[in-house]
C-alpha cells in the first residue's frame, strides 16, 4: 500500500512536474512572442515615418527646383540688363543671387559685386553648350537652377539658400524621428546602419557590430525580412530585432531596434518563484490534490499575468501616433487608442463596444476584407465627417482571435499634392491666356490704328454721319475686347487681388439684386441671414467669386428650390456660407471639384470653382463643402477679419 502510495506520489509529483515545466515553457514562449510583436510594432510604426520623411524631402526639393526654374524663364523671358532690375526681381522672389551669364561663361550681369565673386564653373557647362536645356545643382550652401537663354545664349543662373530646407530635414527627418521615439518606454537603443557605417541613432549609441562582421545582420539583408535575437548592449541583455529599410526600392538600411528585457525578467521571475511555491506546497502537504490545486492556481495567476501583458500592450498602442483598432472576430470592436479616436473625430464610448459594421458600413478599414481571405489588407480610405473628408492610410490583419487595423491620417498630404496639381494646372492656364491675349492683341492693336487713321484722314472729307458712327463703334468694340482679354488674363493671375476694407454685407446684398431676375425665372428664391460685417476684400474678385457659386445653385435646382446665403463673424475670421436645396455632389467627386477643367455638367469649361478656391486662397482664407446626394451643397468661405 505504501509503495503504491509512494508510487502514485512519484508519479502525481512527475506529472506535475512535466505539466508545470511546459507551462513555464510555453508562458516563456508567449511571453517572448509578444515582446517580439511589440518590437516588429515599433518598426513598422518607424519605417512609415521615415518613408513619409523621405518622401517630404524628395516633394520639397522638387517643388524648389520648379521655383527657381520659373524664375529662371522668367528673367530670361524680360531680358534684364542692369543690376538695378535684376536685384528688385531676386528680392520680390527671395532669391539670395542671380547671374547673366555668357555664352563664353563669363559672368556679364549679377546682383553680387563682380570684383569678388565666385561661380559654379563646371556645373553649368552642359547648359552654356546647349547639350541641356537647365540644370538644377547644390552648389556651396545654395540650391542653383542653370537655365540656357533661348536668344542670346549663355545662361540664366538663381541661387536660394538651403537653410530651410536643411533646418526642415533636420525637423522631420529619419534623425528626428529615432531620436523621438527613442525616448519611449522600454526602448534601450535605436539606430539605422548601412555597410557603411551608422547612419542615424539614439544618443546611447557608440559603436555597434558592423554588417559585414555580424551574420546575422547580414541574413536579414539577403532573405528581406524580420529578425529577432538577444544581444549585448552596453552590458546589458535586450532582445534586438532588425529590418531592411527600403525607400522606392533602393535600399536605405537596416533598422535595429533594442528592446529591454525587464518586464520580461519580472514576469519570468515571477513565474519561478510560483512554480517554487507550488513545489514546496506539495512537499509540505504529500497530497496530490493539493499539488494540482496549486498548479491550477499557478496557472490562473500565469494566465492572468497574460492578461496583464495584454493590457500593457494596448497601453504601448496607446502611445502610438499612428491610430490603433482592435476589432474582434465577432465585429465588435474592443480597443481604439486616442490617435484613432482623433483620425475619426469620435468619442471612446462611440467607437469601443459598437458593432463595427455600424460604425463603418461600407467597410472603410478592410476589416471584413481581412477577415474573409485571412490576410493583410492595405487601403485608402475616405471618411466622411460633419465638416469635411478625411483621407487614411490603413492595414487591416488577423492577429491570434482579433484584427488589428492601423490608421494613418494622410489628409494634409493629398490636400498639399491638391494644391501642387492644382498650381501647375493654374499656370498652365496662365501660360493659356497669355498666348490668346497675344495673339488677339496684335490684329486688335492693329484696327485700332487703322481706325484712329481713318478718322484722322477722312473725317473732315466725308460729310456723312454714318461714316463716323461705324468708326466710334470699331473703336469702342475693339476697346471692349481689349478690356475681356485684360480681365481674363487679371483673373488668372492671383497677384492681381487687390483687398480694400469695405462693407461685404453690402456686396452679397448687391450681387443678390443683380442676380433676382434670373432666379425668379428658374423659381429660385434667395434666404438671408447676413450680419454687417466689414473687412478687407477685393471686391471685384468676390463678386466673381459669390456669381459663380450661386449660377452653380441655379444649375443645381433644375426645379428650382431656395438658396440659403449666411454672413457671421467667427473669431478672427469671417464665414460666408452658401447652401442650396440641389442634387448635390457624389462624395468620389468632392476631393475634385477644386481641379481645373473638373465638372459634371454637359457644358462649361470647369474653371469656375476652381477661380473660386484661387481667390478664396489669394485673400489669405480658406473654402470647404459639404454635400449630399439629393439633399443639397453647402460652401462654406473663411476670410481672414483684419
Amino acid at each position: 500500500m505504501r509503495k503504491a502510495y509512494y508510487a502514485a506520489f512519484i508519479a502525481g509529483f512527475l506529472a506535475i512536474l512535466l505539466i508545470s515545466a511546459s507551462y513555464y515553457k510555453n508562458a516563456e514562449r508567449r511571453a517572448l512572442s509578444i515582446l517580439e510583436r511589440e518590437s516588429e510594432i515599433f518598426l513598422e510604426s518607424l519605417l512609415r515615418s521615415s518613408k513619409n520623411a523621405l518622401k517630404a524631402k524628395k516633394k520639397l526639393e522638387e517643388l524648389l527646383a520648379s521655383d527657381l526654374l520659373m524664375s529662371a524663364r522668367l528673367i530670361d523671358l524680360l531680358d534684364i540688363g542692369d543690376q538695378r532690375s535684376l536685384r528688385e526681381i531676386a528680392y520680390i522672389n527671395d532669391l539670395r543671387r542671380i547671374d547673366i551669364i555668357a555664352p563664353s561663361g563669363a559672368i556679364r550681369l549679377s546682383t553680387a559685386e563682380l570684383a569678388r565673386l565666385p561661380s559654379p564653373g563646371d556645373s553649368i557647362k552642359p547648359v552654356l553648350s546647349g547639350e541641356r536645356a537647365a540644370r538644377a545643382f547644390q552648389w556651396t550652401n545654395e540650391y542653383v537652377v542653370a537655365v540656357r537663354r533661348e536668344k542670346t545664349g549663355g545662361a540664366v543662373l538663381v541661387y536660394k539658400s538651403i537653410e530651410s530646407l536643411k533646418r526642415l530635414e533636420r525637423e522631420i527627418g529619419i534623425g528626428e524621428t529615432i531620436r523621438s521615439m527613442g525616448l519611449m518606454r522600454d526602448i534601450v537603443y535605436l539606430l539605422l546602419q548601412n555597410e557603411e557605417g551608422i547612419i542615424a541613432a539614439t544618443p546611447n549609441v557608440r559603436k555597434m557590430s558592423r554588417i559585414e562582421s555580424d551574420s546575422f545582420l547580414k541574413k536579414a539583408l539577403l532573405e528581406k525580412s524580420t529578425l529577432h535575437r538577444f544581444y549585448e548592449f552596453n552590458g546589458s541583455r535586450v532582445l534586438e530585432t532588425v529590418k531592411p529599410f527600403y525607400f522606392e526600392g533602393e535600399l536605405v538600411g537596416l533598422f535595429r531596434l533594442g528592446l529591454s528585457l525587464d518586464g520580461y525578467r519580472a514576469i519570468l521571475g515571477q513565474l519561478r518563484r510560483q512554480m517554487a511555491f507550488v513545489f514546496m506546497g506539495f512537499l509540505l502537504a504529500f497530497l496530490l490534490a493539493f499539488l494540482l490545486s496549486s498548479a491550477l492556481r499557478t496557472a490562473r495567476r500565469a494566465e492572468l499575468r497574460v492578461s496583464e501583458m495584454a493590457r500593457r500592450e494596448e497601453k504601448i498602442y496607446e502611445t502610438f501616433p499612428l491610430g490603433i483598432i482592435k476589432v474582434d472576430r465577432n465585429l465588435k470592436v474592443i480597443f481604439a487608442n486616442s490617435s484613432a479616436l482623433d483620425v475619426l473625430k469620435k468619442e471612446r464610448k462611440e467607437v469601443i463596444g459598437k458593432r463595427y459594421e455600424t460604425l463603418f458600413p461600407e467597410d472603410e478599414l478592410g476589416v471584413k476584407e481581412s477577415l474573409k481571405d485571412e490576410k493583410k489588407v492595405m487601403k485608402r480610405s475616405v471618411i466622411a465627417g460633419d465638416d469635411d473628408v478625411k483621407y487614411v492610410d490603413v492595414i487591416a490583419l488577423p492577429v491570434g482571435e482579433s484584427l488589428l487595423v492601423v490608421l494613418e491620417d494622410v489628409t494634409e498630404r493629398i490636400r498639399l499634392e491638391e494644391k501642387i496639381q492644382l498650381s501647375k494646372q493654374f499656370e498652365a492656364l496662365r501660360e493659356l491666356s497669355r498666348g490668346i491675349a497675344h495673339e488677339i492683341r496684335n490684329p486688335l492693336n492693329t484696327v485700332l490704328i487703322i481706325a484712329q487713321r481713318l478718322e484722322r484722314e477722312f473725317s473732315d472729307k466725308i460729310e456723312n454721319g454714318e461714316f463716323a458712327r461705324l468708326l466710334e463703334t470699331l473703336r469702342t468694340e475693339s476697346s471692349r475686347l481689349e478690356a475681356g482679354v485684360r480681365k481674363l488674363v487679371d483673373l488668372l493671375n492671383p497677384t492681381k487681388i487687390v483687398p480694400r476694407k469695405g462693407n461685404f454685407a453690402d456686396l452679397i446684398k448687391e450681387v443678390i439684386r443683380d442676380m433676382e431676375p434670373e432666379a425668379k425665372e428658374r423659381n429660385v428664391v434667395f434666404v438671408e441671414d447676413i450680419d454687417d460685417i466689414e473687412f478687407p476684400h477685393d471686391r471685384e474678385a468676390m463678386r466673381q467669386v459669390l456669381v459663380n457659386l450661386f449660377r452653380n445653385s441655379f444649375e443645381a435646382m433644375e426645379s428650382g428650390g431656395e438658396i440659403r446665403v449666411s454672413l457671421k463673424k467667427k473669431g478672427s475670421w469671417a464665414v460666408i456660407s452658401v447652401s442650396d436645396t440641389g442634387r448635390g455632389i457624389k462624395s468620389s467627386d468632392l476631393s475634385k471639384i477644386f481641379l481645373p477643367h473638373f465638372t459634371t455638367k454637359k457644358e462649361g469649361m470647369g474653371l469656375g470653382l476652381s477661380l473660386v478656391k484661387r481667390v478664396v486662397e489669394a485673400h489669405g482664407g480658406k473654402i470647404k463643402v459639404r454635400s449630399q446626394p439629393d439633399k443639397g451643397t453647402t460652401f462654406i468661405i473663411e476670410i481672414p477679419y483684419g
